[in-house]
């Protein structure tokens, strides 16, 4: 895991029934998990360089957040 400090985490299972038309027999399903992190920039201003690293690790959060934990998680919930 990368050296980015997570602050607050958000699981959410949405399912939509009736969105206009014709009501669905199964409803729409949509699972997202959302990360608020801590800005390591505060009080300067980042260089190129350290915005590059700072998105590829911030990519590489993303990616792990389809972990089994959370397939798991959002399974649970009927996902």
């Amino acid at each position: 895991m990368s050296d980015i400090k997570i602050r607050k985490q958000v699981l959410n299972v949405e399912r939509t029934y009736h969105e206009g038309g014709p009501v669905a027999a199964i409803p729409l399903l949509i699972g997202v998990v959302a990360n608020v992190v801590e800005n390591p920039f505060v009080g300067h201003h980042a260089s190129a360089e350290e915005l590059a690293v700072f998105v590829k690790k911030i990519r590489d959060m993303a990616n792990d957040m389809r972990s089994e934990e959370h397939t798991s998680e959002l399974q649970s919930r009927g996902l």
